[in-house]
Formats: structure tokens, sequence, C-alpha cells
């Protein structure tokens, strides 16, 4: 009788377990994707992207930035859509629930046909943004 209870006990709080850890599935993830071409031209930084300029210069000391495309998604979870970003490029975005509020993000960048980058990330907090780099051009993901 008293393993009994202990099961029934323990079943119990496995339950709770489940129920309260909240689930993203079904949800959507806003992502948010900035094109920022990088030049040794000038000394201008797109006021746009100012906080992020000190990454976006890299190793290549680019002296000016400017946002040359930008664009936002709702993707559902699981799912998966592709953002354009002008000049030819696009920003494909497959997003699935990986636990409480984190989302794995896997991210294939083109120009054209021509694949310029891929990666996979965890989102686990908003607002963290994520840099691609290929060339002069960078993309700045945020999801929110």
């Amino acid at each position: 009788m008293k393993h009994r209870h202990l099961l029934l006990g323990i079943f119990f709080i496995f339950q709770l377990a489940v129920i309260a850890t909240p689930s993203l599935e079904g949800a959507s993830a806003r992502i948010s994707a900035t094109l920022v071409e990088g030049s040794k031209n000038g000394a201008e930084v797109d006021p746009q992207i100012r906080k992020y300029a000190r990454l976006l210069k890299g190793p290549q000391n680019f002296t000016s930035l400017k946002v040359v495309g930008q664009s936002s998604a709702n993707i559902a979870l699981p799912g998966s859509q592709t953002i354009n970003l002008g000049n030819g490029h696009n920003l494909t975005i497959e997003a699935t629930a990986a636990g409480s509020n984190q989302i794995d993000l896997r991210a294939v960048w083109r120009k054209g046909k021509q694949k310029q980058q891929e990666t996979i990330f965890r989102k686990t907090s908003r607002n963290q943004p994520r840099f691609l780099g290929a060339g002069n051009y960078s993309i700045i993901v945020v999801v929110k």
C-alpha cells in the first residue's frame, strides 16, 4: 500500500512537471534580418546599426557600414520561411521549438543561387542578435 501511494505521488509530481514546462510548439517566432554592406570608403555608420558597429567592422576593418536591406517574418514553430533582403540576398530560416523558451534556428544565406553561409544556433533570450558575414556583407539576425 505504501508503495502504491509513493508511485502515485511520483506520477503526480511528474505530471505537474510536464504541465508546468511551457512548450513553444504551435507558437511562432518573429525574425528580423538586416543586410549590412561594409566598405573602407568613408567613415559613416548607419544610425540603425551603430550599436553593432564594432562587431560589424570585423577583421576587414571596415570604416563605413550601410544598411542595404531589411525585412522580418513570423515563422510558425516548427516551420521555415525565406526572407528577401534585396540586392539578390535572401535568408532562409528553419525554426523549431527546443524546450522552455528556446528555439533552434538553421539559417541559410544566399546571394542568388550561391550559398554565402549556413549556420545553426539556439535562441535562448529575446532580441539577442546573431551575426553572419561573407565578403563585404553581414546579416544581423534578431529573434523577437
